[in-house]
């Protein structure tokens, strides 16, 4: 039909409308005009079904360049070709394998509700036919390509295809009845039939389940099996066991952006042309699309900026978050107001958020791209809030409750289906058909080469970089060749300075090598030195632990000595005192007798005589004594003696223990052993010296006290030799005159008090030989101390 006439029918309608709301009489010519204008009007209704569809389609069509945008810039450049490829490639391949069987059980006469089974390889004897066919088919493509987002980077094409060809025939078509069984050939059992979903009341109006739940939950399967990007999560080196997510920066953000512009322009026609008619209602959906949408972006990138750690919006849940929204409102954009596809917008930003952080951190999933939440979360969210936001002229005689129930029936169906098919394929494809995932080499390096020998300025200068860094031969290499003019080639200048500067590092990091050998060396000599010493140390040690015991044994047995003789002398000063007491009683009887003596002096002749042998014998046992007590002080001189030995070792072996802690801080690390025992050679020397100063006072007070007992002693020779030359005087003046004898009486009373005071002094002495006694005890509890110590 040309322009002009559609024009002119157009202009036509403009005239008649005015005339044919007048109630004026019309005549039977008139009547077959505006009949034959009627027919031109359904046919002019028609053709604009046709164009709207096929318009539509193209749209969703273009979905398909967003998709690849969107993939490519959210994966690495590495891997940007081979998500290209696979788009176009599911595609195509999605589109004949629709054609052949897909179609036929999606859309044909239905058996039970459950799949249909006709029109299988249709043809163009039905032009409304073709036009749904090629409708259908971009919405089979947008479904088989959303796992191809979710496991880029790391799955094979040839095995990818074949999972995504098993969901364009089977998988996608089958649930698709389900849900819109009554399409092509209406509800009636007897011309085609509805699906089981849908005859239950489910609304699905342009695919939130059919379409993207489907590629979701296809995706999720795909995620499991083939497991996360080498670098994505941080693994416990001892179990194995992945810790906290990496983040692994997109390739291009602009790619990912303008991919979803071109999907936000796209899905204009997934909504609108889901009415299959170029009707009015076309406007409604479109501005429910765009507030939820708006909605759902806004959400998800205020959580982000949230609870960012640095209050930033992340750019993936910025397109994420329009793409949920869109989603989200896909099942209700013609059921429900538009405050509804406001919530449902919002809701999907709040899912999209969660779901990534929940897939991520929780069940430990990389999914590059986001399809799980996106289509997987949001599309079973937005088919269950139909039931919430439908407006109720749209319930068709069902409750709200039912309506709810019956959607989430569908949401389950669609998740078991899916999933549990998805999970069960990719499993069998990775254990009988070569795995689904590239090996860890291939994926390093990048699909692009290894898929399909492709390559880039930036990828070739990537594999440069990578191969020299590999090599590890940063000295013998000239860098990678510099591309002037381009960015690659302003990166490998920038990467050449780096190897220069790797190169003087390494350099400069041979020659700490060579000082830390020399360092190392000079250590292990210090190490032999150290052992060396400590050897040394301890013979010396053993030598003068030997001859320290052999010394205070020495001691200890001089000290014993001391004891003996001073026990010899408190007896002899015991005899001398028992003597001079009896001096003293003798001298009382003298005196008493002095008068008998006058009368008798024979009797006092033979009384002179005894006194002089008692003067002798006192002589004599004095000069006992005093020999004694002159051993005693040669006794102390080799006690003396032996202490300045000992302080002499005490000195020797801090000397030692100073050399050995000088030698041991030397030694570092190795003389810490030397350091211990430096210290405890420091405080015996100190104890030693110690104990022989305590010695040393000890033997000074005996000393001392010696002295005042050959003082005394002296004293007592005196008194004694003067009693001596007493008596013999008065023997001669016995013999030669009696007249003496008074003078002898006040003499002898001289004598008593002589005797006393030799008495007193010799008491005394017995007491300082006591106190001598007690400190050599003393002195030998102290040497037994010592030598058990």
């Amino acid at each position: 039909m040309s322009k002009k006439v559609i024009i002119t029918l157009f202009l036509s309608l403009i005239i008649l409308v005015p005339i044919l709301s007048q109630s004026v009489p019309i005549d039977d010519e008139t009547k077959s005009i505006l009949a034959v204008h009627e027919k031109r009007i359904d046919v002019i209704q028609t053709d604009l079904d046709y164009v709207w569809v096929i318009i539509s389609a193209a749209l969703v069509f273009f979905m398909q360049a967003g998709f690849m945008s969107l993939e490519a810039g959210m994966a690495r450049s590495k891997n940007s070709i081979n998500v290209s490829i696979k788009n176009l490639t599911d595609f195509v391949l999605g589109v004949i394998g629709f054609w052949l069987i897909g179609y036929g059980i999606m859309f044909g006469k239905s058996y039970h509700g459950l799949f249909g089974t006709t029109d299988f390889v249709i043809s163009l004897e039905n032009p409304w036919v073709a036009a749904f066919f090629i409708f259908q088919a971009v919405f089979v493509g947008t479904a088989a390509t959303i796992d191809s987002g979710a496991v880029c980077e790391r799955a094979k094409l040839k095995q990818y295809i074949l999972l995504s060809f098993i969901l364009t025939i089977f998988i996608y078509p089958v649930f698709g009845h389900w849900a819109w069984g009554s399409f092509l050939h209406g509800s009636d059992p007897a011309s085609g039939g509805a699906g089981w979903l849908e005859a239950r009341g489910f609304k699905d109006f342009a695919g939130s389940s059919v379409v993207h739940s489907v590629g979701g939950w296809m995706a999720l399967a795909g995620v499991i099996v083939v497991g996360p990007r080498l670098e994505k999560f941080e693994i416990d080196p001892k179990t194995g066991k992945k810790l906290k997510a990496r983040k692994i920066q997109p390739g291009d953000m602009r790619f990912v952006f303008l991919g979803t512009f071109i999907l936000f322009f796209g899905w204009f026609g997934f909504n609108c042309g889901s009415t299959l008619a170029a009707t009015p209602d076309i406007a409604g959906i479109a501005l429910n699309t765009t507030l939820s949408a708006c909605f759902g972006c806004v959400v998800s990138s205020g959580l982000s900026w949230i609870f960012h750690p640095e209050k930033k919006i992340e750019g993936e849940m910025i397109a994420n978050g329009v793409l949920a929204g869109l989603v989200g409102i896909t099942a209700g954009c013609a059921f429900v107001d538009t405050a509804g596809a406001a919530i449902i917008g919002a809701v999907s930003g709040l899912i999209v958020y969660y779901g990534t952080i929940l897939l991520e951190r929780v069940l430990k999933l990389d999914d590059v791209v986001g399809a799980v939440p996106v289509h997987g979360f949001c599309g079973a969210w937005g088919t269950l809030a139909v039931g919430f936001f439908i407006r109720d002229d749209m319930l068709d005689g069902m409750t709200r409750l039912d309506q709810i129930s019956v959607q989430a029936l569908g949401v389950g169906s669609c998740f078991l289906w899916a999933f549990g098919l998805g999970l069960l394929f990719y499993y069998l494809t990775d254990k009988f058909l070569g795995g689904v995932r590239v090996s860890e080499e291939d994926e390093r390096i990048g699909l692009n080469v290894t898929e399909h020998g492709a390559t880039s300025t930036l990828l070739e200068l990537a594999n440069s970089m990578d191969q020299l860094t590999r090599s590890g031969n940063f000295e013998g290499h000239a860098g990678v060749v510099v591309d002037h003019g381009t960015e690659a080639g302003d990166l490998a200048l920038i990467f050449n300075k780096l190897i220069e500067k790797i190169r003087e590092a390494l350099s400069e990091s041979r020659r700490q090598q060579n000082i830390a050998g020399e360092m190392l060396a000079e250590s292990e000599r210090q190490r032999e030195l150290a052992e060396e010493a400590d050897a040394k140390l301890r013979r010396n040690r053993e030598e003068s632990e030997e001859r320290r015991n052999r010394y205070i044994n020495d001691a200890g047995s001089l000290v014993g000595s001391v004891i003996e003789k001073t026990e010899g002398i408190q007896i002899g000063m015991s005899d001398t005192s028992m003597v001079t007491s009896e001096m003293y009683r003798s001298s009382h009887q003298l005196a008493d007798t002095l008068s008998e003596m006058l009368r008798s002096l024979t009797g006092v002749y033979d009384k002179v005589h005894e006194v002089d042998e008692v003067s002798g014998t006192a002589a004599e046992t004095t000069s006992s004594a005093r020999h004694t007590i002159n051993e005693l002080k040669g006794i102390t001189k080799d006690i003396s003696s032996m202490i300045g030995f000992i302080n002499e070792l005490a000195e020797n072996t801090h000397v030692l223990s100073v050399n050995s802690a000088i030698e041991a801080a030397r030694a570092h690390e190795a003389g810490k052993g030397f350091s211990v025992i430096s210290r405890e050679v420091a405080a015996l020397s100190s104890q030693t010296a110690q104990t022989a100063g305590n010695i040393e006072d000890k033997v000074r007070g005996i000393s001392e006290r010696v002295a005042n007992v050959v003082s005394s002693m002296d004293r007592i020779t005196s008194i004694v030799e003067q009693i001596g030359r007493l008596n013999k005087d008065m023997l001669r003046i016995i013999e030669t005159n009696e007249s003496y004898t008074k003078r002898l009486e006040s003499q002898s009373r001289d004598n008593i008090k002589v005797v006393d005071t030799v008495n007193s002094t010799m008491k005394k002495m017995a007491d300082e030989v006591s106190s001598v006694a007690r400190i050599g005890e003393d002195v030998r509890t102290g040497l037994k101390k010592l030598t058990e110590e």
